[in-house]
């Protein structure tokens, strides 16, 4: 048998439109990865500006607490005690603009150690006669011994019925802080 001779046949493909197809997706392509990139430019920048403005409402904040902490001193109580040593025990005072001062009991005469404490309590509140003072106690009673608690409750009770400027700072069966006067 004899084969045909098969003609070949040029086949010419014009690729002028081919590439102007692409040029257009290439082009559409950039165009909306530009807007994806300025969509997510603009949701950050919304971000920025949020932040920002908590930033700005919590600068306010710290502004408007160091003005009322220098109208409103607040002195903290604590009493605690070791363990292993049970009889000896310290009473720490925190108040604004003194440093952090310790008194000592040692076994069951509290009367010394109590005296100082209110001593020293009241030469404070006379001192910022004009500002009003608030008496906070520790509120774990886990770390202070109960006939130690009821002490430091009768002297800041006595001083906030001595003084006008005195409050007390309590914390309520539903852990809730309270002033009272």
């Amino acid at each position: 048998m004899k084969r045909r001779r098969s003609r070949k046949i040029d086949i010419a493909i014009d690729l002028t439109s081919l590439l102007d197809v692409i040029f257009i997706l290439l082009l559409v392509l950039m165009i909306s990865h530009n807007n994806d990139y300025n969509a997510r430019i603009e949701a950050n920048q919304k971000i920025v500006d949020e932040a920002e403005l908590t930033i700005d409402v919590y600068n306010d904040i710290i502004d408007t607490l160091d003005n009322i902490g220098n109208s409103v001193y607040t002195i903290s109580l604590t009493a605690r005690f070791d363990e292993n040593q049970i009889h000896n025990r310290t009473i720490a005072i925190l108040c604004p603009n003194e440093n952090l001062k310790e008194i000592e009991m040692i076994g069951a005469n509290v009367d010394n150690p109590i005296s100082e404490l209110t001593n020293y309590l009241e030469s404070y509140i006379e001192k910022y006669s004009d500002i009003p003072v608030i008496l906070s106690l520790n509120p774990d009673e886990d770390k202070i011994l109960y006939r130690d608690h009821l002490a430091l409750k009768k002297v800041v009770d006595e001083l906030s019925g001595k003084y006008e400027n005195v409050f007390v700072k309590r914390v309520n069966a539903n852990n809730i802080d309270e002033v009272s006067e």
